[in-house]
């Protein structure tokens, strides 16, 4: 008998492309493939940064379709997300 959704770990696959100094901080990462990341069904941007320990510190910009998303919009199955690192100068 299958359970509750309260009781059925729901999750989701998101697929995650890293640009800059990012993809140093997952081994063995091939950026033409990028990354195939499990997270729960109600995850946001946030929680996608933080499943890959990518701290607020690194300045990470998520972007889907040619969009910036914030940091509390939630995902869903399947999207492309791409990880800028900000870049500063003058």
């Amino acid at each position: 008998m299958i359970g509750s959704a309260a009781q059925l770990d729901v999750s989701m696959n998101v697929r995650v492309k890293l640009y800059g100094t990012l993809n140093r901080l997952i081994e063995d990462y091939e950026h033409t493939h990028g990354l195939l990341v499990e997270i729960p069904e109600s995850a946001t941007v946030a929680d996608l940064l933080n499943s890959l320990e990518i701290s607020d510190n690194r300045g990470a910009v998520a972007i889907m379709e040619g969009r910036v998303l914030d940091a509390k919009e939630p995902l869903g199955d399947g999207n492309v997300i791409n990880v800028f690192q900000r870049i500063a100068g003058g």
